[in-house]
């Protein structure tokens, strides 16, 4: 057998060691095609009940100051998906915000919601797109925020991103 150099064994086993610790929290790879990198994410532990967590976000070049994205929280405190819409129509009419539709559909056979909304948030005209479906006491929130005179030009995009929402089986 050839010797190796030290430095080279300790990648070696490092190497080693590190690929056997991918779970199936982490078999699969976000894939950016258009920036041309893929990447795993990290094997983060399951948000604590109760609690409000964003697990992702994606966001887009900056329009004018502001990146249209999409971010993922989990959200905890709602038992039921009719407490969260409730306290979310409460919040839209706390913030002065306009919903422009609200419809219940199914995510992996479970009940969902998708709302519509637009205001200004810190002097900014935005509208958003949001999918939030109940599981097991907690709500998994999908929003997309765009500047409103762009929404129109990436609504294809956020559709087809909140249509992909899919609950794995654990």
């Amino acid at each position: 057998m050839k010797h190796l150099p030290s430095a080279t064994l300790v990648l070696l086993f490092a190497a080693t060691a590190l690929s056997g610790a991918r779970g199936p929290e982490t078999a699969s790879r976000f894939v950016d095609a258009a920036n041309g990198y893929s990447i795993e994410p990290p094997a983060f532990p399951k948000a604590p009940a109760g609690l409000a967590c964003q697990t992702a976000a994606f966001l887009a070049p900056p329009e004018d100051g502001f990146a249209p994205n999409v971010n993922i929280q989990i959200q905890g405190g709602a038992n039921s998906l009719e407490e969260f819409i409730t306290a979310s129509r409460a919040q839209f009419k706390e913030y002065g915000l306009n919903l422009l539709s609200e419809e219940k559909r199914k995510v992996s056979g479970k009940e969902a919601v998708a709302f519509d909304y637009e205001g200004d948030v810190q002097g900014t005209p935005l509208r958003f797109a949001a999918l939030a479906v109940g599981v097991g006491g907690r709500v998994i929130l999908v929003t997309a925020t765009t500047p409103k005179e762009s929404f129109g030009r990436h609504e294809k995009a956020i559709r087809a991103c909140l249509g992909s929402l899919q609950l794995e089986k654990r």
